[in-house]
């Protein structure tokens, strides 16, 4: 079956940044598609080891990840994004869908910012040269 790009309109049905499996600090955001089914996005790690300290600390990447979320659906707590429709676009194959990035529905202003996930990323591990 041959992958393509979609994009779907979606709504959060929460969010939240919270520790999983007792140790690793991540971001969700837990949606319902048009079409009713529903999808966790994020898990990403916000956090990473340091064996100087021998825990777990937070990173830029994490805090920027969660800073840009907030002013892309222009809220001041992230739990508050529960409620919010916006743009999912990823990879569809079948029921498989892989996301690659989320942008509000603001019908204010159509132009809003696109977070594309990997690019992120990739920005900051050039910033941290990794």
């Amino acid at each position: 079956m041959e992958k393509k790009i979609v994009t779907k309109l979606a709504k959060i049905e929460s969010a939240k940044v919270g520790i999983d499996r007792g140790c690793f600090l991540t971001w969700w955001l837990h949606v319902k598609y048009e079409d009713g089914f529903c999808q966790g996005i994020g898990g990403y790690t916000l956090d990473d080891y340091d064996e100087k300290l021998e825990r777990r600390v937070g990173t830029a990447y994490g805090a920027d990840i969660i800073r840009q979320i907030m002013v892309m659906f222009d809220v001041d707590d992230f739990s508050k994004l529960k409620g919010r429709y916006m743009w999912v676009t990823g990879e569809s194959c079948g029921f498989a869908f892989d996301v690659k990035g989320i942008k509000p529905l603001k019908l204010d202003n159509p132009d809003a910012d696109y977070l594309d996930f990997e690019d992120f990323l990739k920005f900051w591990k050039d910033r941290m040269g990794v």
